[in-house]
């Protein structure tokens, strides 16, 4: 609704027409909003509109965008076998982790890019994490912020390595950390630049 607001605000709705329209979803496309997101917006609009008498005189010329309605597979077992080990060979320390937590608990990417140390709720014995919960401190949507998702054994056994890398990590530092991983040669292994 804001992104209206800032287009059409300013004027009257009985200057809006079609032209507005294709204008305003060009720019919304060139932003990299995805074509469902630019229907829903128009179709706003289009309840604007309608609400007061003005969609019918231009509702032909205006047609939504398609939408892509395919939700994708679950991964494989062989697929995840597959992963994992590839995550485990990887250079990068951060990446079997990474890879564990975003299979179990299916937290969207920039969800676990935005993990502090804080957002976890764990539970150690002799070393080792033995139970613990995440909480979503900012998601996409509304919904998604503050919902608290259990962590597996396995997410447990890689934090729990995965942690002790970081002694001085304090409950405002990044989950994972940014870090570089050198390309040359397969003889070096990966350092974490703090």
């Amino acid at each position: 609704m804001t992104h209206l607001k800032e287009e059409f605000g300013k004027g009257l709705v009985c200057d809006v027409d079609a032209s507005d329209i294709a204008e305003y979803r060009r720019k919304r496309l060139a932003a990299g909003v995805a074509n469902r997101t630019a229907n829903y917006e128009i179709g706003t609009l289009r309840g604007i509109l309608r609400q007061f008498g003005l969609w019918g005189p231009i509702a032909d010329k205006v047609k939504a965008l398609p939408e892509c309605h395919d939700v994708g597979r679950a991964i494989s077992q062989g697929d995840e076998s597959k992963l994992l080990a590839a995550a485990s060979v990887s250079r990068s320390p951060a990446l079997l982790p990474l890879v564990v937590l975003s299979l179990d608990t299916g937290i969207r990417l920039g969800e676990t890019q935005a993990l502090l140390r804080r957002d976890l709720r764990l539970e150690w014995a002799s070393g080792s994490i033995v139970r613990g919960a995440l909480v979503v401190a900012k998601s996409k949507t509304a919904a998604g912020t503050g919902r608290m998702i259990p962590l597996s054994r396995r997410i447990c056994a890689c934090l729990s390595l995965w942690l002790e890398r970081f002694p001085e990590g304090g409950p405002d530092s990044f989950l994972f950390p940014y870090h570089k991983i050198g390309m040359g040669g397969n003889s070096r292994p990966g350092s974490l630049q703090r």
